[in-house]
């Protein structure tokens, strides 16, 4: 059975966290005595302590950990991680038998009389075998122990545990797993709806089961943040399902009176930021600007075109750090301002170590867990923070580093894990005819080179020595990623009276060019990455991507793809799958985006004298080198300043319209009653971005960024979701209609022969909603047929699913 999550999440490559972890709980689990005898810290850590608070430490702080000589991990993570405002589980290492094994109870030895078994042992409601160690004596009876773990919104029973054990002929109570704490999908969507002042981050988790969308799991969160000129006095930012099946409380963001003239917003209320700066200080264009980083948010009052008084917040682009000496605040106070923010380098390490080590590593596997970061500019590093988690196979075990390979922020991976083979054997589960050893009386020849094969590595091993040179019993391969088990062999290489069986070999899939890729992405306008990828390589052949690898896209705001679907995938076939195209949404032009010319792009053109870029639309990121044809900027003056010209710059088939000017000219003033303070309800959507009111250029001008619920998508024929207000007139307004969905019946039935990978399956309107996709692969043994569909499943704007893929 094979485990199916639902669940929703936002995710980039690059992750923006909020939050704090406290200390207290981490000090006190790795000083503890007792836990000390069995895991040890394991190569350099990483505890930022937090900027207003030393009890606390910042979010993406980590300690490796590694469990002790005799031990293995049972349950939680070796890499403690502050994710939020919370940390990952912390790790259990248990004692290890003869066999490498775990034995951490007395019960796991004390097999002399075997138990009865059949199929239902291997199943619990709601949760699923994790491992298992079985020695049958005849067809109905086994000795051994089996090991459950539950399904996502269940927990197992503490009393009971997770193992399931045989002790002389009598079964232990078998594991159970108990629903865990369910918040209200509604309570949410209602605050995010009706709060003012707040906007969402994009990080979240909101994990839902199939069975029952209306609500979410426990330990689902989502990160809000309060908009410029908004203090939260409420609850934590960071809103979390609790495990008793509730909302933590909901934080309040409200409008700052202290703020003052010139249409500048109210400044936070830390003691660090307060208002009593009695002097301005000197202001240019270039204070919100820093190396490697961009201001995040500010509050500015102007008294003059060269004097302001309040702050600036600053942030780090992916790659770089702020420098906790300093913080992330420029702040003007009685007159100077503090020291300014700097963007430092983190670590980085080589990706050609990994692949080096892991395509020479012996007994060692991937888990599928990973997140490997890398710079677009430098794809030959990735980033401090990102990791991998491998597992000895059956058989093995590991003597050397952690299994969770991290790369540290001092650039250097941390030390490899070693998996050597237990040469007292192991014992492992033989259910089926096949790969029993009730035949081998005689033994085979054996030696290093019996359990490799070319391309491959044995996944599973079942073998007695009966010399130094000699055993029974079965070897099981799988392949490495490019390659799949010939179907007419198997998986198995069984010694059968002194014979082995023909010997698994892995062959070649197919395989697309990873230079084509490339090209597609450096001329695609309109489009972004949205840091959902796994583009597997072969260290021999770095040229191509191998099959079922993929990347998901995303159209920029104000475009739509009329192309190919936005998660593109290498088919088994040798080809990427058709390339999205995404066309610009302009009301007044409508033009194929492979039509027009691009205009030139740099990023001084977000700034003009005296004035900024408030918005702007068409550019790939700030610092492409190209605008789209139907690009546009628009600018606003920092008061006492008036615009001249028209406030929007547009790119028009490779020409730039005139750009505005910001001139000192005297201002008048419009009625009250037209100042954009109304802001209008849309139907089944939410605000998720509003500027302040701002006076300029003799009008009252206002942005708002309506998002649409989940289960919502923008109407096509209606106004973008960006609308703009001036004196009182607001542009067309957004429409969101449901979103088709997919049957989650089919979706389930196809799951055959598989497992998940990864996935961003959104549930909604009686099934999953377009656009989200699920992620597989073969189970072991079992190879996709060619003429099936992509193992990379989505679910079409049309309702539909793509072709489901068959394993065989």
């Amino acid at each position: 059975m094979y485990l199916f999550r639902l669940f929703t999440i936002f995710a980039t490559l690059f992750i923006v966290c909020y939050g704090k972890c406290p200390s207290a709980p981490l000090f006190a689990f790795i000083q503890n005595t007792t836990i000390a005898q069995t895991i040890s810290i394991n190569g350099t850590y990483s505890l930022v302590p937090d900027a207003t608070d030393n009890n606390y430490v910042s979010p993406g702080s980590y300690i490796p950990l590694v469990c002790n000589s005799g031990y293995t991990l049972s349950s939680g993570q070796l890499n403690i991680t502050c994710i939020g405002d919370a940390w990952t589980t912390f790790p259990t290492c248990t004692m290890m038998s003869a066999s490498g094994t775990m034995n951490n109870n007395p019960l796991l030895t004390n097999n002399n009389v075997p138990c009865p078994f059949n199929q239902t042992m291997f199943t619990i409601n709601n949760g699923y075998r994790s491992n298992v160690s079985l020695s049958p004596t005849s067809s109905n009876t086994v000795t051994g122990w089996v090991q459950f773990a539950c399904t996502p919104g269940y927990v197992l029973d503490s009393t009971i545990g997770s193992l399931y054990i045989c002790n002389n002929g009598v079964w232990s109570a078998q594991p159970r797993c108990l629903i865990t704490g369910r918040c209200l999908f509604s309570t949410l969507q209602n605050f995010v709806s009706n709060a003012t002042g707040l906007v969402t981050t994009g990080e979240s988790l909101l994990m839902q089961l199939p069975q029952d969308t209306s609500s979410v799991i426990n330990s689902s969160y989502i990160v809000l943040a309060c908009i410029a000129g908004y203090t939260n006095i409420g609850g934590n930012l960071n809103v979390t399902c609790s495990s008793k099946g509730s909302w933590s409380p909901f934080p309040n963001c409200v409008l700052n009176t202290g703020g003052g003239g010139g249409g500048g917003g109210g400044s936070l209320t830390t003691s660090a930021m307060s208002n009593s700066n009695g002097l301005y200080c000197a202001f240019n264009t270039t204070m919100l600007s820093i190396a490697n980083g961009y201001s995040s948010n500010a509050s500015i009052s102007y008294t003059s075109n060269n004097l302001a008084t309040g702050w600036i917040q600053f942030a780090c682009m992916p790659g770089y750090a702020l420098d906790p000496m300093v913080g992330n605040l420029y702040i003007c106070n009685n007159g100077a301002w503090s020291t300014k923010p700097q963007c430092l380098m983190t670590g980085r390490c080589l990706f050609s170590t990994l692949q080096s080590f892991v395509s020479n590593a012996t007994g060692i596997m991937t888990t599928g867990q990973s997140q490997l970061m890398q710079l677009p500019q430098n794809t030959s590093t990735v980033l401090s923070g990102s990791y991998i988690v491998f597992a000895c196979m059956t058989g093995y075990t590991n003597t050397g580093g952690s299994l969770n390979l991290t790369c540290t922020s001092n650039s250097a991976w941390s030390p490899f894990p070693n998996c050597v083979l237990n040469t007292s054997g192991g014992g492992s589960l033989t259910t089926t005819t096949t790969m029993s050893n009730n035949n081998n009386r005689v033994s085979c020849a054996f030696d290093a080179t019996t359990l490799n094969i070319t391309n491959g590595y044995a996944s599973n091993v079942s073998l007695s020595y009966t010399s130094s040179n000699t055993a029974t019993g079965w070897a099981q391969f799988a392949c490495v990623p490019g390659f799949a088990l010939d179907s007419t062999v198997g998986s198995l290489y069984v010694c059968n009276n002194g014979v082995w069986s023909t010997k698994p070999r892995c062959l070649s899939t197919g395989g697309c060019l990873f230079s084509t890729l490339q090209s597609f992405v450096s001329k695609a306008t309109g489009l972004m990455t949205t840091g959902q990828s796994q583009l597997m390589q072969t260290s021999q052949n770095t040229s191509i991507v191998l099959s079922g690898s993929y990347i998901v896209f995303a159209c920029v705001t104000g475009y739509t793809n009329t192309g190919g679907s936005l998660n593109l995938t290498c088919s088994s076939s040798g080809v990427w799958s058709p390339y999205p195209n995404c066309v610009s949404n302009t009301q007044t032009t409508t033009m194929s985006s492979n039509s027009a010319a691009t205009c030139s792009y740099s990023s001084n053109l977000l700034s003009i004298a005296n004035g900024y870029a408030s918005t702007w639309s068409g550019i790939m990121t700030p610092t492409g080198i190209q605008a789209l044809s139907g690009a546009t900027i628009t600018y606003m003056c920092t008061p006492p300043y008036n615009l001249v010209g028209n406030s929007v710059m547009t790119c028009n088939n490779g020409v730039w319209s005139a750009q505005p000017v910001c001139l000192a000219n005297g201002v008048t003033t419009v009625n009250p009653s037209s100042n954009c303070a109304n802001v209008p309800q849309i139907a089944n959507s939410y605000v998720s971005r509003a500027t302040s009111i701002q006076y300029i250029n003799n009008q009252y001008q206002r942005k708002i960024q309506f998002t649409c619920n989940p289960g919502y998508i923008l109407a096509s024929t209606s106004g973008q979701s960006l609308v703009s207000c001036l004196n009182g007139v607001w542009d067309p307004l957004p429409v969101c209609t449901i979103s088709p969905s997919c049957p989650v019946g089919q979706l389930q039935s196809a799951l055959v022969n598989v497992r998940i990978v990864s996935n961003s399956l959104q549930a909604g309107n009686g099934g999953v909603l377009a656009g989200s996709w699920i992620q597989l692969q073969c189970a072991s043994g079992f190879t996709l047929n060619p003429l099936s569909g992509s193992l990379n499943v989505t679910c079409r704007s049309t309702g539909t699913w793509s072709v489901f893929p068959v394993c065989s």
